[in-house]
């Protein structure tokens, strides 16, 4: 109450209680000895969702950009889309999915742009945004080809690329 508010995010309990004596002994006391505890943890985390090798919530505890993340969730499997959504919900406690949450921000990234290293300033992650990386559109390619089936497809998949999947005639 002598100090008013006093922002700790971020900082060691070590360097609080350094904050905290430094402000009460300008005016207040002599040679303060403050002693701080963590009572609850706050953790900053990100939900990656969707096609990937491991989903999950993984902890925010820096500045993290959408490749850092799906690296930490083992990359995107071969049936995922050549997109990425990030949906940034002001009140969610927990993953929101794209049309959810009406008052969530949805960002689409490719995710091709990101391979070829075009970083854009929305592939930044905040706490609690929700990664999702849907599957790819399918394809089912049968007849007389090698390995007739079920095959994903980007935007710009042709005919023959889509037979080329398939194995050939």
């Amino acid at each position: 109450p002598l100090v008013g508010r006093v922002m700790v995010s971020g900082l060691t309990v070590g360097k609080v209680e350094t904050e905290l004596a430094r402000l009460l002994a300008e005016g207040f006391f002599r040679d303060p000895q403050i002693t701080g505890a963590v009572v609850e943890y706050r953790s900053k985390r990100v939900f990656v969702m969707g096609a990937l090798r491991q989903p999950g919530t993984y902890p925010l505890t820096r500045e993290m950009t959408l490749m850092e993340a799906l690296s930490s969730a083992g990359s995107t499997t071969p049936d995922a889309a050549d997109h990425a959504f990030i949906i940034r919900s002001a009140h969610a406690q927990g993953p929101v999915l794209p049309g959810a949450d009406a008052s969530a921000d949805v960002i689409r990234i490719d995710l091709r742009a990101l391979d070829l290293g075009q970083r854009s300033a929305e592939a930044t992650l905040h706490d609690r945004d929700t990664v999702f990386v849907p599957r790819a559109a399918s394809v089912f390619v049968y007849g007389e080809v090698r390995r007739p089936g079920s095959y994903p497809i980007g935007q710009d998949t042709t005919v023959r690329q889509a037979l080329t999947l398939a194995g050939s005639l």
